[in-house]
């Protein structure tokens, strides 16, 4: 028998905040693994470019913008058709890192230390960009963890 606090209601529903997770292995500069919220996960790379991957820890995820800049976007090879957006990383803890994204793995493999989810189509690409347009248009702020094993 479930026990009720006073504050809740029998018809209350309970909904935790979404919360991202890169969960990923490391080599060198190079953090490969998963990012997932929700019930969704893709798989994701940080680095190995510039200063390597996400520094491991917790960020503020906030904001939702669409671009169509190649290092941020799927372009489809055939049609040409390009989707992109990202989303601002504000970590919680002190480093000299900044611009810290997370978007879609561009037009080069890796990133300059944001977490760039892989896509293979286009279809899939747009899937993503809705979903996540839609939970950051409801949630403004979400939280995002990196937690690597080396």
């Amino acid at each position: 028998m479930q026990t009720l606090k006073q504050s809740e209601s029998p018809n209350q529903t309970q909904t935790s905040s979404p919360h991202f997770l890169f969960k990923a292995q490391t080599k060198g500069k190079e953090a490969v693994g998963t990012l997932s919220v929700a019930d969704k996960s893709w798989p994701a790379i940080s680095g190995p470019w510039g200063n390597g991957y996400l520094p491991e820890g917790d960020y503020i995820a906030e904001g939702f913008e669409k671009t169509d800049g190649a290092a941020y976007s799927y372009v489809d090879k055939e049609t040409g058709q390009i989707c992109g957006f990202y989303i601002r990383l504000t970590p919680k803890f002190s480093t000299k890192r900044f611009d810290l994204l997370i978007h879609f793995d561009g037009n080069i493999r890796g990133s300059l230390g944001c977490c760039a989810i892989k896509v293979g189509t286009l279809f899939e690409a747009m899937l993503i960009y809705d979903f996540l347009k839609d939970l950051m248009t409801k949630n403004k702020t979400v939280a995002f963890s990196a937690v690597y094993n080396s």
